[in-house]
């Protein structure tokens, strides 16, 4: 559990600063972005929060700009990753993206691309880390919530497959009670988690 300790740590302690660039409805209506760390777009860490199911591929298979490292803390969470390949199953449309998060959000059509696909769920307290050019998604059960590590940005647009999607309305900023909110839950759940956590068994521990 002392993954889940240190993202506590780090809500307790989040600046003003850091929390004031919480968004919601990121990339998806009903996703919350609770900003623990960080001030510059490319190194932020974000608490993600699905106040609804997100149904496979409500968000796109896409890239990032920038490395991640995500963290499941709580739900059911399932992780969808695209394979580029010359015979791949799936054909698909690729278009070049610019987030709404630091600019107004353009898609723009490159042409048509072939994948394979697999998915997984996340358990609880797993990390994963994605390159820039991984192509991934995910899903979730209502409730949801996981950490994502932004590492440093690598290009100017990430890459997205699939139909087009609505970019207007997104990215929407909060207010200092909607952060606060949505920052008391996040830490009321993960209190709950560790309080749970067992207490070692030193008679296991002698024979182990």
């Amino acid at each position: 559990m002392d993954v889940l300790q240190h993202i506590l740590t780090m809500i307790n302690s989040a600046a003003p600063e850091s929390l004031a660039l919480s968004l919601g409805d990121c990339h998806v209506r009903g996703l919350f972005s609770l900003v623990i760390r960080g001030q510059e777009f490319g190194h932020l860490t974000r608490i993600f929060v699905a106040q609804s199911e997100i149904k496979p591929f409500d968000v796109q298979l896409h890239t990032h700009r920038y490395s991640i490292r995500l963290t499941t803390i709580s739900g059911q969470i399932r992780h969808h990753r695209a394979f580029r390949h010359e015979a791949g199953e799936l054909k698909l449309s690729e278009y070049s993206y610019s987030s709404g998060i630091t600019a107004q959000s353009t898609l723009t059509y490159l042409g048509e691309t072939r994948i394979n696909c697999q998915d997984y769920y996340l358990p609880p307290g797993t990390s994963i880390e994605l390159s820039n050019t991984d192509i991934h998604s995910i899903s979730c059960s209502q409730g949801s919530i996981w950490m994502v590590e932004e590492l440093g940005y690598r290009t100017a647009y990430s890459r997205v497959l699939g139909i087009p999607f609505e970019v207007d309305g997104m990215y929407a900023n909060c207010s200092e009670s909607q952060i606060a909110a949505i920052r008391t839950l996040v830490i009321q759940h993960l209190n709950t988690i560790l309080s749970n956590t067992l207490t070692s068994d030193p008679e296991y521990e002698k024979d182990n």
